[in-house]
């Protein structure tokens, strides 16, 4: 049986978060990948957000792949993009 998107982040991380965007908003799976949308502030108190990747079939994180962005709707565009 396949994982969940919280399963293969439990996995890879553990309960350890992003220290730069440790809230997370959502997670799910799109085709190969599992995925994060995670928020944060920068360093000039500026949202950021973070896109995180891992391969189901690997169940490593794709860091070529992970990225931040500054904005929800540039995450979420994204995501699409990649899955």
């Amino acid at each position: 049986m396949s994982k969940s998107a919280n399963q293969l982040f439990k996995k890879v991380y553990g309960t350890s978060t992003n220290f730069m965007t440790p809230n997370v908003l959502k997670r799910g799976v799109k085709g190969n990948f599992a995925y994060e949308i995670s928020e944060g502030e920068g360093f000039n108190r500026e949202p950021i957000f973070g896109v995180t990747f891992i391969n189901r079939a690997t169940e490593t994180q794709e860091y070529d792949l992970s990225k931040m962005v500054y904005s929800l709707q540039e995450a979420n565009e994204y995501l699409e993009e990649v899955s």
